[in-house]
């Protein structure tokens, strides 16, 4: 797959000390051309950590503000087709205002969604170091109940105060380190499509997000610590991610396998202790899920691995088929996951050549593999001392859900990852089984 690159819909990322001070200056530069005024946009919880500050800011700057519209701050907000509305409506009743949002994840999805539904521009005043998706171009939404990603531009403008950032609620800045934690194995998942041909990478975008990545990882003592040049270099890293997004108009450099298990959990609607489990945990147990798959795969060996081959009988398509159909027979999704499994199940003839190639090439891919991951106990540490969740019990997954998880996942989306290598090489029951059962990688489950 060749890569292409797009104009960035940000224009201006502003992230430091004691700066919602700047933000009616911005908002005039990038936003009132036109004649427009703000609009903000919050709920009751973030109009108290930063709304009602940048509403007295733009009034004393001359900037004659509407009336904000917050939402309750309890229950707890969803981007929903029904909060989507309600934001909509606010700003169709004020035609003349350009919106501010002012809040994490939710509040900018909501006015990501309507603002993107209206054509219009908006900015965004960020309250948490939670999410990657800021500053990437789609919001992602729960419509009738299932949760997908809306394509709607980008919010023009990102702000983020670090002394707010560091002050959020610390599950909320243990789930965006988790967020950027997964583009590790997400970057491994990369290197293979690339290897085999599937997704080329883009060096420029590689290198927004995985420079400096390792470092940013390595940093879950500033995190515990809630150091703001550490959770201000973790935001960053979180916006570069959209930007690498934005940059290729697909979710290849953020996103793999982990992602993939988080969503298959995210549609079963995973909840821990009575509430939804946020999509940095459950990202994070994706991320120690795909990196065990990658140790557990290249301790395999070549010679091993060509053994097993030469008396392994590849499974048809129809195989497959029944196996997916198992597995989510009953399910409003099993006709689109059926045909995306059908889109990239490899040709025979090509699928002789990707084993070939990686047989004889399986050191060179192993060292660009292994480089590129933080190995498991150094990873797990890290999100123990981050407060990431590191067992499946932590976000209530039980050794059913989590094998499902696991399996499923390889069947959603047409994106070679570490579950595909694993299908292609008829090992995913074998590697699977160590997960769930041996005590290596996890022990506790729900």
């Amino acid at each position: 797959m060749a890569n292409a690159d797009f104009a960035l819909t940000t224009k201006k990322l502003d992230v430091g000390r004691d700066i919602i001070s700047h933000v009616p200056v911005i908002f005039s530069d990038f936003m009132a051309s036109g004649g427009y005024s703000p609009l903000v946009i919050a709920d009751e919880i973030t109009w108290e950590v930063a709304g009602r500050q940048v509403q007295t800011e733009l009034d004393t700057a001359g900037l004659s503000p509407a009336a904000p519209f917050i939402f309750p701050g309890t229950p707890m907000l969803y981007a929903d087709e029904k909060a989507i509305a309600k934001a909509q409506d606010a700003l169709s009743r004020h035609p003349n205002c350009r919106c501010i949002a002012v809040g994490a994840g939710s509040i900018n999805d909501i006015v990501k969604a309507a603002s993107g539904a209206l054509g219009q521009p908006y900015m965004v005043v960020a309250t948490a170091p939670s999410v990657d998706g800021y500053t990437s171009a789609g919001a992602a939404v729960s419509i009738h109940g299932f949760k997908q990603t809306v394509p709607c531009p980008a919010p023009v403008v990102v702000v983020a105060d670090t002394g707010i950032l560091s002050a959020a609620p610390y599950d909320m800045i243990a789930a965006g380190y988790a967020d950027l934690a997964a583009k590790l194995p997400a970057g491994a998942d990369w290197l293979v499509a690339d290897f085999f041909g599937t997704h080329l990478l883009h060096p420029a975008v590689w290198d927004m997000i995985q420079t400096p990545l390792h470092a940013q990882v390595r940093s879950s003592a500033g995190i515990a610590a809630r150091d703001p040049s550490t959770i201000s270099s973790i935001f960053t890293g979180l916006c570069n991610t959209g930007f690498a997004m934005q940059r290729m108009h697909d979710s290849r450099p953020a996103s793999g396998a982990e992602h993939l298990m988080s969503h298959v959990w995210e549609m079963d609607h995973l909840e821990h202790d009575g509430l939804p489990v946020s999509h940095g945990f459950k990202v994070a147990l994706g991320t120690l899920a795909s990196t065990a798959f990658y140790e557990e795969f290249f301790a395999l060996g070549c010679d091993a691995l060509r053994s097993r081959l030469s008396a392994w009988k590849k499974p048809s398509w129809e195989d497959r088929e029944q196996e997916i159909c198992s597995w989510l027979k009953g399910q409003h999704n099993l006709d689109d996951v059926l045909r995306v499994s059908r889109e990239k199940f490899p040709a025979p003839s090509l699928w002789d050549e990707m084993l070939e190639s990686l047989c004889s090439k399986w050191d060179s891919l192993n060292d660009i593999i292994r480089k590129q991951l933080i190995p498991f106990p150094e990873l797990r540490e890290h999100f123990v001392t981050a407060g990431c969740p590191v067992e499946p019990a932590d976000i209530g997954l039980s050794r059913e859900e989590f094998h499902k998880g696991m399996h499923v996942s390889g069947m959603i989306r047409n994106r070679f990852t570490i579950l595909d290598l694993m299908f292609i090489t008829g090992v995913y029951d074998e590697l699977e089984e160590p997960l769930m059962n041996s005590g290596k990688w996890f022990t506790r489950f729900a």
